[in-house]
C-alpha cells in the first residue's frame, strides 16, 4: 500500500522546502527565533527524552521514501523516516536483507 503514495522523484523537492524552513527559521530576528525541532510527534520517538515542542519552530520531515538499491556495493539509499519494516520488505523480493536489524514496532 505504502508504494502507492511513494514519490521518490520527488525527494529534492521536499528537501528543499525542509531547507526552506530551516532558512526561515534563521532568518528571523535573533529574539524571534526558536529552537528548532522535527514536527514528528514525540510518540515516535526513539528517544527515552521527551520536551514541549510547542515552544519550537516545529519543522516538517516528511522524507519516507526508498530511494534505491545499488546491487553492486550492496547499498541502499533510504530517506530518514523509512522504517526498517519498510527496507526489509523492499529487499526481502529481491533476494537480500539486512545484516542487523533492530526494530521496536
Amino acid at each position: 500500500i505504502w508504494e502507492f503514495f511513494s514519490s521518490p522523484a520527488k525527494h529534492m523537492e521536499r528537501v528543499a522546502k525542509i531547507q526552506a524552513q530551516v532558512r526561515y527559521n534563521m532568518s528571523r530576528p535573533e529574539g524571534q527565533r526558536k529552537p528548532m525541532c522535527t514536527a514528528r510527534p514525540n510518540w515516535l520517538s526513539l528517544s527515552t527524552t521527551f520536551f514541549n515542542k510547542d515552544l519550537c519552530h516545529k519543522v516538517p520531515i516528511p522524507l519516507y521514501d526508498i530511494l534505491g538499491l545499488d546491487e553492486e556495493s550492496l547499498t541502499v539509499r533510504v530517506e530518514p523516516m523509512v522504517s526498517v519494516g519498510d527496507i526489509t520488505r523492499f529487499l526481502i523480493p529481491k533476494g537480500y536483507t539486512l545484516a542487523v536489524t533492530l526494530e521496536l514496532e
